[in-house]
């Protein structure tokens, strides 16, 4: 009988991540994939569109999650996960990321003594203010298997105590980026024969759901459009707070800030491989930057993913956008794209080490 192995999905990138490894362990005649997903993302472009762009099969199963706070929503996934379970129990559980989706699956998989795995294990920014830390480092310390993405955050296992079940394994983004710029999908001429573009995303709470800071950012924004179009796909939390803050409308009126819905994964990717800077606050964004050699500015004071840093990521700070912005335009970053473990091999090392322990 073929082992059972949930792969729990509740956000976009969590999506870009387990494309790799279903498809990997869909080649196994002696382990049964099935996508679980939470319904953390409601947003059609931002859940539906990103799973039929990745060429993912309809889930196994759905949730409808509560919304409300991070509490209400991993307390959700908790209970829909936990049932889910109890009726048809899988073998293993595997949770990606740091989400809470992630969180709440790896809790209640491990109440009822099921085994679970975490894609980018130790990942460590060493802010705990952020939800995100948070909820890396409360599955990290329960998992049974820590598939590590880094060197970096391997040590960061080890000086945790976590070395005996730890697995240097490589960043399974990079499988998914591979794949997607293998598929080569057809662009908008919009977004093809414009001059040298920025690209723009923003969904950090610390950045949206603070009026002063999101304020800040429209203004630096409107700045660097000024020196370069801007294409800004919007998340759906960002919207929200720029309609509440009354600040849609400013962005709206720049004519070079060019408003997008959240677009498909394999678009996104040529977007930002054509684009002459990047500004963020994702992680994965910085991932697919340092990869593809394009400078991106990270709005942040700290990062999870310090081996950006040596190549094409830099950290900004919100005052000093559009001047940081001005200066990757005249000078880009020039990235090496040889970054260790990063070969689009990752889901194939993970599913040959589940094949000896399941």
């Amino acid at each position: 009988m073929r082992k059972k192995i949930d792969l729990v999905m509740g956000a976009r990138p969590n999506f870009v991540k387990v494309a790799p490894l279903f498809r990997e362990l869909s080649r196994s005649e002696s382990i049964l994939p099935r996508l679980i997903f939470t319904g953390q993302h409601t947003d059609e472009n931002m859940s539906w569109q990103i799973i039929k762009d990745l060429d993912l099969p309809q889930p196994y199963v759905q949730f409808r999650l509560e919304e409300g706070s991070h509490a209400i929503q991993t307390a959700s996934v908790m209970v829909q996960y936990e049932s889910h379970c109890l009726k048809d129990r899988p073998d293993l559980t595997v949770v990606v990321g740091d989400v809470n989706s992630s969180l709440g699956a790896c809790l209640a998989a491990k109440k009822l003594g099921i085994r679970v795995g975490h894609v980018e294990a130790g990942l460590r920014c060493g802010d705990t203010t952020m939800p995100e830390e948070l909820n890396r480092r409360l599955i990290d310390t329960v998992a049974d298997y820590l598939w590590a993405p880094s060197e970096d955050a391997v040590k960061n296992l080890h000086l945790e105590g976590r070395g005996q079940n730890t697995y240097l394994v490589g960043n399974i983004l990079i499988d998914s980026l591979q794949w997607a710029l293998e598929k080569d999908p057809t662009l908008p001429a919009t977004e093809t024969d414009t001059p040298p573009y920025i690209v723009l995303t923003l969904h950090r709470p610390e950045n949206v759901d603070s009026q002063k800071n999101l304020t800040d950012l429209v203004e630096q924004v409107v700045q660097m459009s000024e020196l370069a179009l801007v294409y800004f796909p919007v998340h759906p939390r960002t919207k929200k707070r720029l309609l509440s803050f009354g600040l849609w409308k400013t962005l709206q009126n720049a004519v070079r800030v060019k408003l997008l819905e959240p677009i498909p994964y394999t678009h996104f990717v040529k977007m930002i491989q054509r684009s002459r800077c990047v500004v963020s606050d994702s992680g994965g964004v910085q991932e697919e930057c340092a990869y593809l050699g394009i400078t991106n500015l990270t709005v942040r004071p700290t990062t999870e993913r310090p081996i950006t840093l040596s190549y094409s990521n830099r950290l900004v700070e919100i005052s000093r956008l559009a001047r940081e912005v001005q200066l990757s335009l005249r000078d880009p970053i020039v990235a090496k794209h040889d970054i260790p473990w990063w070969d689009g091999s990752t889901a194939a090392r993970i599913a040959s080490h589940l094949l000896k322990v399941l």
